[in-house]
């Protein structure tokens, strides 16, 4: 199944319900609410994306309850961050059977946001980066990693 595929099969209700019992039960009502607006403008962009021809598949691993996401060729694997999404959406999924449609969405669209809920916000953060790091300014990914910073 291709992520366009899941994206058909699977509601935005149950996909976020995953994300939240699995990233959000501790943040305010309001911040829930407000990731749940920006996630749902995600899953709208992905769902409107054109055909794209896709040899990588997406493979999600776990590892205990935790999950682990990759892109992956014949040859490699390789983290999602940054990777454009017209370049994922109609990639196959890889995951093991015991995780349902609702929780491979979840964790996929919470992967790719972690740097922006829009294409253009993530390449606004991957420009950043690089600009910092072309400037030899250290880059605290701990400020990247409360998602909270995302949603001013």
């Amino acid at each position: 199944m291709t992520l366009r595929e899941l994206l058909a099969k699977t509601s935005y209700k149950r996909a976020f319900n995953s994300i939240y019992k699995q990233y959000l039960k501790d943040y305010s009502k309001s911040k829930v609410e407000l990731f749940s607006v920006n996630l749902r403008r995600s899953y709208d962009h992905l769902i409107n994306l054109p055909k794209k021809q896709c040899k990588n598949v997406i493979k999600l691993e776990m590892f205990s309850e935790a999950i682990c996401l990759h892109i992956c060729d014949q040859d490699e694997c390789d983290f999602l961050d940054f990777v454009e999404w017209e370049d994922l959406i109609d990639c196959e999924i890889v995951a093991p059977k015991k995780l349902s449609n609702s929780r491979r969405l979840g964790e996929i669209i919470w992967e790719i946001t972690f740097w922006g809920f829009t294409p253009k916000q993530i390449q606004k953060n991957k420009q950043e980066i690089a600009e910092r790091s072309k400037n030899g300014e250290s880059f605290p990914l701990q400020e990247y990693k409360n998602r909270e910073h995302r949603l001013k």
